[in-house]
């Protein structure tokens, strides 16, 4: 096994796959640590990657996601795919069970479009927890969606400030910045979450017309 650690470790994930996430999150502590999942990422075979990607995502940590953001632009849409829902993962992980309990209501609230009270949760949340980024990433959507949209920017600003990597509220921000008509600042957030994801094809296609909107801007 030792000769051949990526065969062992693949080996292991296909006789557990089909387990529930709890218990090959508790599989995986017991038989592999952290820093080997992130030596799996480099492999040149793409199914160890994706059990590597996918098992990081249930026991890794924020320090981990620099990692997996390195995957999003990865050569097979599998792959990146996993690495964006193991982001995600980390990502609304909360410092404590009550703080992922919070976060989990307040998204809850959030699909139902309920935003005062989505709002209410987030903000009671980020009084106890005020480094927790996802919290601020929810909130700055709330805000965003119930038209305050100064109150959206200052939130999207502190997720990046927290979560340098946040593809999602980056690019939010841009979005504000378009309905603000800071298409110059749009375009920078824009070309920055897709430095980080670019496989948003969206903003793909968008970047190219707000640039050329932009430069006609300058030049008129």
């Amino acid at each position: 096994m030792s000769d051949n650690p990526e065969g062992h470790f693949l080996g292991w994930y296909r006789s557990v796959r089909q387990c529930g996430p709890t218990e090959i999150a508790t599989e995986t502590r017991r038989r592999f640590n952290r820093a080997a999942l992130r030596g799996f990422l480099a492999s040149d075979d793409a199914s160890v990657v994706l059990a590597a990607t996918r098992c990081l995502g249930l026991i890794g940590l924020s320090s981990d996601a620099y990692s997996l953001v390195a995957l999003l632009g990865h050569k097979g849409p599998e792959v990146a795919a996993a690495a964006e829902n193991a982001l995600w993962t980390i990502w609304m992980r909360g410092p404590s069970e009550r703080a992922q309990s919070q976060l989990a209501e307040a998204i809850g609230r959030v699909r139902n479009e309920a935003w005062p009270r989505a709002i209410q949760t987030l903000r009671r949340l980020l009084r106890e927890e005020p480094e927790f980024a996802e919290a601020h990433h929810q909130l700055a959507l709330c805000l965003h969606s119930s038209g305050d949209l100064y109150g959206a920017k200052e939130e999207y600003a502190q997720t990046a400030r927290l979560n340098p990597l946040h593809f999602a509220a980056i690019a939010g921000h841009g979005h504000l910045c378009v309905e603000l008509e800071d298409y110059e600042g749009a375009l920078r957030a824009y070309r920055e979450a897709l430095r980080l994801h670019p496989r948003q094809a969206e903003l793909r296609e968008l970047v190219p017309r707000l640039e050329v909107f932009v430069q006609q801007r300058v030049v008129a």
